[in-house]
């Protein structure tokens, strides 16, 4: 070791770091502010469904809107919430109300009822004097958890006399297929789409990160990693730990300088970054049952239940079982087939 990193700031390569311009997505931040811009004007504003594949900008550039926006509008509340993390409606309920931050309304993380928690929220939203904005990140979990808990959101001002903006975004362009006609009108949401970078506009984000990441690194590293991300789905999350992985591994052996070299080195360490992050956010019996098939191959449920309850203490039921199975295949985390195994249809196998 050489003693002097390579890095400047490996923080600018987390997928969690915010940079002061987003490029290439100057039209989607256009059309979403003005969809929020009344809001800044206590005026209704225009629900937006933003949808498009994974690690392609669509997170980063609410972020981005929702706190120039706050900087410009003092009078609004943006809250960003991942519904990985809450989906039901008392989740929901109460982190709204936890954001908006009145004195006397703040919600504990347990012993409050459904209708307590909900009566402290509509309390929250009618009388904060800043109107709120909510952005549900990974819809999909929340419509697939309790579908009810949108339409809640959507009619809170029935109750409050104070409208709920929403920004919702998906990977899935056909989330909202199953919900109800209801649902669907009251949304009336404005659909915009991402679309993936093309090899050289991810080349361009990279070289952006790399520039604030590393001392010095080469532009053919830079192009590897940007073929890389591309190549796997367009993923921006790919370049970047590509970058890290490189930097970390040009850092062991003393170089002072990212090189392309480094780069081919370390590109087959390069996970799938939507796996790695679902994994930590998925339960401890979801968790077994990926192990299982990762380690054993395709399966029948009823295979898959039997091993299941073997590694287990306390199993869950089989109804149970059977819906971690179609969330854990909805999140890509297992596939699905058809085939026959033994006379028995569906089968399970690793994704």
């Amino acid at each position: 070791m050489s003693g002097t990193s390579v890095f400047k700031n490996e923080g600018a390569l987390s997928p969690d770091f915010l940079p002061d311009i987003l490029p290439f997505r100057e039209s989607q931040i256009k059309q979403i502010a003005g969809n929020l811009e009344p809001v800044g004007e206590s005026r209704r504003g225009q629900n937006t469904f933003v949808f498009g594949s994974p690690g392609i900008g669509k997170t980063a550039t609410m972020k981005f809107i929702f706190r120039k926006f706050e900087d410009e509008y003092p009078n609004v509340k943006a809250i960003y919430i991942n519904c990985w993390d809450f989906n039901t409606s008392i989740a929901l309920m109460a982190k709204i109300t936890n954001d908006i931050g009145m004195i006397g309304l703040i919600v504990p993380r347990r012993g409050l009822g459904k209708d307590e928690v909900n009566q402290r929220f509509t309390e929250a939203i009618s009388k904060s004097k800043r109107e709120v904005v909510v952005c549900l990140d990974e819809v999909d979990q929340l419509i697939r958890k309790e579908p009810g808990a949108l339409y809640s959101l959507l009619r809170v001002s029935q109750y409050t006399g104070k409208d709920i903006t929403l920004v919702l975004i998906s990977n899935d362009p056909h989330v909202f297929a199953k919900l109800e006609s209801r649902v669907l009108s009251s949304l009336n949401a404005d659909d915009i789409e991402f679309r993936p970078y093309k090899i050289d506009e991810m080349k361009n984000i990279l070289s952006e990160r790399a520039k604030q990441a590393f001392v010095s690194v080469d532009s053919a590293a830079i192009l590897l990693a940007a073929n890389q991300a591309v190549q796997r789905g367009g993923d921006v999350r790919i370049g970047l730990q590509s970058l890290q992985k490189a930097g970390r591994f040009a850092e062991r052996k003393g170089d002072k300088k990212i090189t392309a070299a480094h780069m081919r080195d370390i590109i087959t360490e390069v996970k799938d970054p939507r796996s790695q992050i679902i994994k930590k956010k998925i339960g401890d019996n979801e968790k077994v049952l990926v192990d299982i098939v990762n380690k054993t191959g395709s399966m029948s449920f009823t295979e898959l239940y039997e091993k299941y309850a073997k590694n287990v203490d306390n199993p869950v039921s089989v109804r149970m079982v059977q819906d971690y199975v179609k969330h854990l295949a909805h999140a890509k985390m297992l596939r699905l087939s058809e085939r026959k195994i033994d006379g028995k249809r569906m089968v399970y196998s690793a994704a």
